[in-house]
């Protein structure tokens, strides 16, 4: 007989979508969806309950955060190639993160759709984990968010810690960890990563409310720098003329645009400085901001000193550029 491939579509969509909708039989299976914190992501379950639940990422088209949410062709490409390297990636290092007790792990994202009509948009499936229930997961943003009459998690996660003091428990319990795992997707394997206060979770304990790791979300919004990922990695083929445009779909090839994928900007800026203001004194804020920009500077010297090196967090920014010069890598 013929085969169907499922194609799930956000609410906000079946107008746009009717088309589309008319050309398939109906869906034997009864969905019931929950949204995520974000808008287009759905949690998606069987009503009958035969199904582990899972994630879709659906096209949504509103303009949000100055940019359309459709899920384009090359987001699903890059979503799928990405998962694989950071497949590899989890099994090289065990889950672990270097220079720490604790762990990462990743939403798969295997499979990805795309209509006809690209225009439309498509869909990206997402998987979770078995033991994803077993675990709080708390998007970064939400460490300082407030709570309807209860403590806020930032404070919560260390009243639980057993550090006595504030700077001592951002900086080990996050912050310094939080390095660790940039450096391992970005400097020691070529990526450019959207970590924004969404794409990175934080996996807790729910009896002692303890930090177990960090979980990345969201594999469209991973870049691979190519040159970086040579460099790091000579075996790789170079890129043929035939390869350059699927290429293309992969790497973040504006260098002020990547910017937004770049220490100073995704990591101090957005996630240190923004998220800790309320919860340190503005003495211990510096002290944390210098032990980060120590800490990625030391990190990116070892990894890449023999080709620059960087003496401040302006130098950081300049140090190196892609062989041709004609991509300007940005801090990672």
């Amino acid at each position: 007989g013929k085969a169907y491939y499922r194609f799930f579509i956000h609410p906000n969509e079946l107008e746009n979508f009717a088309d589309l909708r008319n050309r398939g039989p109906p869906d034997p299976v009864k969905w019931w969806g929950t949204p995520s914190s974000s808008a287009r992501t759905f949690y998606v379950a069987a009503e009958s309950g035969d199904t582990r639940p899972f994630a879709v990422k659906m096209s949504l088209s509103v303009v949000m955060g100055g940019s359309t949410r459709i899920n384009t062709p090359d987001k699903l490409a890059r979503a799928v190639a990405l998962n694989d390297i950071v497949s590899e990636i989890h099994r090289e290092t065990g889950g672990k993160i270097p220079g720490s007790e604790k762990t990462w792990s990743f939403l798969p994202e295997e499979s990805a759709i795309l209509p006809a009509d690209a225009s439309l948009g498509g869909m990206i499936v997402r998987d979770l984990p078995e033991n994803f229930a077993s675990s709080i997961h708390l998007p970064w943003y939400a460490l300082i968010a407030d709570r309807k009459g209860q403590e806020r998690w930032i404070d919560e996660l260390f009243r639980c810690s057993g550090r006595k003091d504030k700077l001592e428990f951002v900086w080990k319990d996050l912050v310094r960890t939080l390095i660790e795992f940039h450096s391992l997707i970005a400097l020691d394997n070529g990526l450019t990563t959207e970590l924004h206060q969404q794409n990175l979770v934080l996996e807790i304990d729910p009896k002692t409310r303890k930090i177990r790791g960090f979980v990345l979300r969201d594999m469209d919004g991973n870049w691979i720098d190519y040159s970086v990922r040579r460099r790091l990695f000579p075996e790789l083929p170079e890129l043929t003329d035939a390869a350059a445009g699927e290429a293309k779909l992969m790497k973040y090839a504006e260098a002020q645009a990547n910017q937004i994928f770049s220490y100073r900007n995704i990591i101090r800026d957005r996630k240190v400085a923004s998220t800790f203001k309320y919860f340190l004194s503005p003495e211990d804020k510096t002290e944390l901001l210098q032990l980060a920009d120590q800490t990625m500077i030391r990190k990116f010297n070892h990894r890449f000193g023999d080709l620059a090196r960087a003496h401040d967090l302006d130098s950081l920014e300049t140090a190196w550029e892609t062989s041709g010069g004609a991509v300007r890598l940005i801090d990672f």
